[in-house]
């Protein structure tokens, strides 16, 4: 049987806006208040360093997504390196997973940014039909997908823009005074101390980085791959460290940090002070739009990995039907339905923690699979080539780690239990189908005889 292809529609500035709008997303809204408050003025740099320790895991996707130009992303390069067994299962499905509820988060997200308009707004029903809405488009083609991150990328981008430059040129906005106001917080403290808060800050934000990833988990829909791919995960990698160091400034240069320290409404404190009057609802419907590019993108990526773990055969085969606009519309189904229930049952919160810690998980195994590759397959084309290799292995390796040590610790935890479950799941699914093997070799011995 013809092995189940997608069909290459995704343009380059599909790609770009699937890239940084997906990235873009709630948590610049939620996160700088709470950045603010663990690193103060230097939360600026920390961000900025975030987008530098990403670009070593960015570099290293380029390579392997332009080298196995196919739907999965980390999973292909997983079992390409270390074989089609119990990692690729774990990298596979833990990254849909995570893609999938960070999909029900972002559903949530947006019903709760939309009730700010629309009181008494039932927020559950509201998710579940966003997720319903875009997971038709979904099944209706790719195209359509790239086409709505476009449309609401642009409007990201824009307001943005308008955002950053009222931010430092309009009374009442930015100002060195404000932005230094948190120094005397650090201002006894050891250098260390200062590392210590600056890399905390890094890993509470660093899944707000990697939304580059759908773009290796969709590379068998981008057209010209070997051109399209690196352009989009670097373009839109450096779109977002600049978006989110600018928006920071802005935001803690304008807010005296003892209020703006730990607030969920960060940016419109902001904006309330130097864009009044349409600032704040300006700002309210741009929360709006990041979520539901946040919804757009992570579906597309956990459809991509169910699709590419079906056609792997290790989950159910029929997850890698296609439609006849040529998209896995099963595993478009299931996605849809996995992310309404998380929603439906107030589940987000809680499975937020996986969503984070997974992604941690995937980059790190895609990083060490970069070397098993190249020692594997030496004269294999290769249209991107990483410069200074393997300092970007050994720098992506060491910055997951970092981050890793830094990270939530109910994070670690759940990833613990969640990766127990899929070893578990991963061994009964083996003996299942080792049965299943030997009920057909003895059916056909018995035909023979």
């Amino acid at each position: 049987m013809a092995k189940r292809k997608l069909k290459r529609q995704l343009s380059l500035l599909q790609v770009i806006m699937l890239g940084t709008a997906g990235t873009i997303a709630a948590e610049i809204f939620v996160l700088t208040g709470h950045v603010a408050k663990l690193a103060g003025p230097e939360s600026v740099l920390a961000l900025a360093l975030g987008g530098v320790l990403t670009l070593s895991i960015a570099l290293n996707y380029c390579e392997l997504a332009t080298t196995f130009p196919v739907s999965g992303g980390a999973m292909t390069y997983v079992s390409e390196a270390f074989g089609k067994g119990w990692l690729m299962f774990l990298v596979g499905s833990l990254d849909c997973l995570s893609s999938t509820f960070y999909a029900a988060l972002s559903a949530v997200g947006f019903a709760i940014s939309l009730s700010i308009f629309i009181p008494n707004l039932p927020i559950v029903p509201v998710a579940i039909a966003v997720i319903i809405i875009i997971g038709a488009m979904h099944i209706r083609g790719v195209t359509s997908v790239g086409n709505l991150q476009i449309a609401l990328g642009a409007f990201l981008l824009i307001v943005f823009g308008v955002f950053i430059y009222k931010g430092f040129f309009s009374e009442g906005g930015f100002s060195m005074e404000t932005f230094l106001s948190g120094r005397r917080i650090f201002e006894n403290q050891s250098a260390i101390a200062h590392i210590g808060r600056m890399l905390s800050a890094i890993a509470l934000a660093y899944n707000a980085y990697v939304g580059f990833e759908v773009i290796a988990d969709d590379a068998e829909e981008v057209t010209q791959p070997s051109k399209n791919i690196p352009i989009g995960i670097l373009i839109s990698l450096l779109l977002t460290t600049v978006i989110y160091s600018s928006v920071t400034m802005v935001t803690v240069g304008t807010v005296p940090i003892a209020q703006l320290a730990g607030s969920d409404t960060a940016l419109t404190d902001a904006a309330s002070r130097f864009w009044p009057g349409i600032g704040v609802p300006i700002m309210g419907i741009t929360g709006i739009v990041a979520t539901l590019t946040s919804v757009n993108s992570a579906m597309l990526s956990a459809t991509r990995e169910a699709f590419s773990l079906s056609r792997e055969r290790v989950w159910p085969r029929q997850l890698s039907r296609l439609s006849h606009w040529r998209t896995p519309w099963v595993a478009v189904v299931m996605v849809a339905a996995a992310s309404a229930l998380v929603a439906a049952i107030g589940l987000v919160d809680f499975l937020s923690f996986i969503s984070s810690a997974g992604y941690m998980f995937v980059l790190f195994w895609a990083t060490l699979a970069m070397p098993k590759l190249r020692k594997k397959f030496p004269d294999i084309e290769r249209p991107f080539k990483v410069p200074l290799y393997p300092v970007t292995v050994i720098a992506a390796a060491c910055a997951g780690l970092l981050i890793i040590s830094f990270a939530n610790p109910k994070a670690l935890l759940f990833l613990g239990i969640v990766l127990a479950v899929l070893s578990v799941a991963y061994l009964i699914s083996k003996q299942i189908k080792a049965r299943q093997e030997i009920g057909r070799a003895s059916c056909r011995e018995r035909v023979w005889t």
